[in-house]
């Protein structure tokens, strides 16, 4: 009897089973995805107000390919 059983059987008195999730592995499978191109999305302004200074910030502590567009 599993603890998650046993206080299932203390708490409403009667007793249970558990039953335990699993995934058929004969049907999901890791699909063929393509790599990833990017690390990270910044998504605004150049602006104090849209965070990009906090942006910059983060990302001189992170090893990411950084790529600016207009």
């Amino acid at each position: 009897m599993s603890i998650t059983e046993k206080i299932h059987k203390a708490t409403y008195g009667y007793k249970s089973t558990v039953v335990y999730l699993g995934t058929d592995t004969r049907f999901f499978k890791p699909a063929n995805i393509i790599t990833k191109s990017i690390d990270a999305l910044y998504i605004g302004s150049r602006d104090y107000l849209d965070g990009y200074d906090i942006v910059q910030k983060a990302l001189k502590g992170v090893n990411v390919r950084t790529v600016f567009r207009e």
